[in-house]
């Protein structure tokens, strides 16, 4: 919580001294989201009945140089068709567009549940290829019972990441398969805004309890008037009953199983995915 409250502070102080300096919040039944461009978390508070969940950010690396947080691109166009969706859309110095998507679903108050859904879209407009990299992380902060209490693994079949204290959980879905996963005891952002090149090292815990972070880091080649999108979405709810926890671990197996599935048909419906017949040498 200490962090939210000196983000909270950067966010007064930007706006007091650069007129460019945007905030926005997302508010949907018991669910309140605020996002920034001015300072480390661009996505850094989220409140479910009043209990804060964490914050998430992304950032970015272009050719080999090193990585920044994706807040810190000149920011093109900003849109808020209503109060559970927003897009920021940013330009590289070389020109390439990433346009992120927010859409923020909340339950019922007094329900402990909350849904966030973060898309991002490359464009190169490059007349070169575009060697790019997303990374994104979620910083667990579940204070439902208190602070630092927290622990968070990635399944590494699936990659999708979980964070619980002993009352709430949240978990991460990446639709788009990651090339590499990290977990860690603390944050990424000194690693990913600085001049050094990073690749997450695919650990995937448990680690905790303290406040914990979920990493992916996707890397991409795009030619002249490619894109490229990617989405991970996050739940958060009550800790449920061990049959429901099962129900949890399958729907995830069913979320790999159909990724799989559409990579061998070339990104088709799963329902267009079936083997191929051979024949039957011999049989009469």
């Amino acid at each position: 919580m200490k962090r939210i409250w000196l983000n909270l502070c950067a966010v007064f102080l930007a706006g007091t001294f650069d007129t460019w300096a945007s905030v926005w919040d997302l508010s949907d039944q018991n669910s309140f989201a605020s996002f920034s461009t001015s300072i480390s978390f661009m996505h850094y508070s989220w409140l479910i009945d009043g209990s804060e969940a964490g914050g998430s950010t992304l950032f970015y690396a272009q050719g080999s140089g090193g990585d920044r947080r994706l807040g810190s691109l000149s920011l093109l166009s900003e849109e808020k068709p209503d109060n559970q969706h927003l897009v920021l859309q940013y330009s590289t110095q070389t020109g390439a567009v990433v346009t992120v998507s927010y859409a923020l679903t909340g339950g019922p108050s007094g329900v402990y549940t909350s849904d966030l859904s973060t898309t991002v879209s490359v464009s190169n407009t490059l007349p070169a290829s575009l060697d790019f990299t997303i990374f994104w992380q979620y910083s667990a902060e579940l204070d439902r019972v208190g602070t630092g209490d927290d622990t968070a693994e990635i399944d590494p079949i699936t990659k999708i990441g979980y964070a619980s204290d002993s009352v709430a959980f949240a978990v991460t879905v990446p639709v788009l398969i990651p090339d590499h996963y990290e977990v860690r005891s603390g944050n990424f952002y000194p690693d990913l805004n600085d001049d050094i090149p990073t690749t997450l090292n695919d650990s995937d815990g448990p680690v905790g309890p303290g406040d914990p972070s979920i990493g992916y880091q996707w890397n991409m080649t795009l030619g002249l008037g490619e894109s490229q999108q990617l989405t991970i979405k996050q739940h958060i709810g009550v800790v449920p009953e061990p049959s429901t926890w099962l129900l949890l671990i399958s729907g995830g197996w069913c979320v790999f199983m159909r990724r799989k599935c559409q990579r061998r048909c070339g990104g088709r419906s799963a329902g267009f995915c079936k083997r191929e017949r051979r024949p039957m040498i011999g049989r009469r």
